[in-house]
């Protein structure tokens, strides 16, 4: 299931910041942070499955763990919906673009 997780990572978000408007705020490394809330059910399973092989798997933290499910997710989402090709701010439909 990660089998391409250590490319998928740092291609995807090696070197993002809040530049340019992404959501977010810059943590210490200087990469774009956001929260995730879930229930403390879900939480509870993610963070079994990091405790019981995140490590083994590759993943150092929980943080990396999450965004290599979310990266994934939107690579599916962006094969399904976009022709495999990266969503830019130009396939946001127009009644959901945001102002300046």
């Amino acid at each position: 299931m990660f089998a391409s997780r250590g490319d998928n990572v740092q291609a995807r978000t090696g070197g993002a910041t809040d530049a340019g408007g992404a959501p977010g705020r810059r943590s210490l490394a200087g990469r774009t942070t956001t929260v995730t809330f879930t229930s403390e059910e879900e939480y509870g399973q993610v963070k079994l499955a990091f405790d019981v092989c995140g490590l083994q798997a590759g993943f150092r933290s929980m943080n990396e763990f999450f965004t290599e499910a979310i990266l994934m997710a939107v690579e599916e989402l962006e094969r399904q919906h976009n022709g495999g090709r990266p969503f830019t701010p130009e396939d946001i439909p127009a009644r959901r673009r945001r102002r300046p």
